[in-house]
């Protein structure tokens, strides 16, 4: 079981290479305090692991190489025409002259749909917008059932979609707000964040009646135990009946 002994949130990411020559024993390797701009050999796998740390607006060369795996672990890019953000992945073959650049926080870049069919680049940068959704989603995430945010993701859209559309006053968003508000009513609490260039952590999530653990390792023995108790009273019971 992996812990984070430190103050802050740790990012966990665990890789397994598949080796060029198939048998041999599997190995697990910690690569601790790897510095920026430092690549590290894993010659079984043929690969080469690099890792960068981009402030915002930074970019970096891609290797010219027949295959790339890149992981984003904090923060938004732009590499080869898409914008991955934190957890996501890009696959990349036969990758020449591609670059990666760093985003802000709260940068948005897409297309906008415009009435007849046509759409138009648009580029934002809102960092305090960013920073205020992203503490309701933590906070949300905190106090509401997992399966009550599944719907409302869903159902935010349809809210924007009508809003965009102008039914405003439609008996559609006006039903769905509603939803909204009674999930609203039950969302309270504080986040703290550490900001740092380019990009911000989060420190702490808190709220009244949280749906979240705070000691997992007490709540992993409870779930064991209570799993364990039928074939505790089993083996007792037959005990008994051996002593009779």
């Amino acid at each position: 079981m992996e812990r984070n002994a430190g103050d802050r949130p740790l990012p966990f990411l665990q890789m397994w290479p598949a080796p060029l020559e198939p048998g041999g024993d599997p190995r697990y390797e910690v690569v601790p305090g790897t510095a920026d701009s430092t690549s590290y050999a894993l010659p079984e796998a043929g690969a080469m692991l690099h890792v960068r740390r981009l402030t915002a607006g930074e970019r970096t060369a891609v290797p010219d190489v027949a295959y790339v795996y890149a992981h984003v672990v904090r923060g938004r890019l732009r590499l080869d025409g898409e914008e991955p953000g934190p957890g996501d992945a890009a696959r990349l073959a036969d990758a020449k002259d591609v670059k990666a650049v760093a985003f802000g926080l709260g940068r948005y870049s897409g297309l906008e749909h415009l009435d007849h069919g046509e759409k138009v680049l648009e580029i934002r940068e809102m960092p305090a917008a960013w920073l205020l959704l992203s503490s309701y989603r933590h906070i949300e995430s905190a106090c509401l059932d997992a399966e009550l945010i599944r719907e409302k993701r869903h159902l935010e859209q349809v809210w924007v979609r009508e809003a965009l559309e102008g039914r405003w006053f439609g008996e559609l968003r006006l039903t769905v707000q509603s939803f909204v508000d009674a999930c609203a009513a039950r969302t309270t609490g504080s986040v703290t964040w550490r900001l740092r260039n380019g990009g911000a952590d989060t420190r702490a999530v808190t709220v009244p009646s949280p749906l979240y653990l705070r000691d997992r390792e007490a709540w992993e023995n409870r779930a064991i135990a209570a799993k364990s108790a039928p074939f505790a009273r089993a083996a007792r019971t037959e005990a008994l009946l051996t002593a009779v």
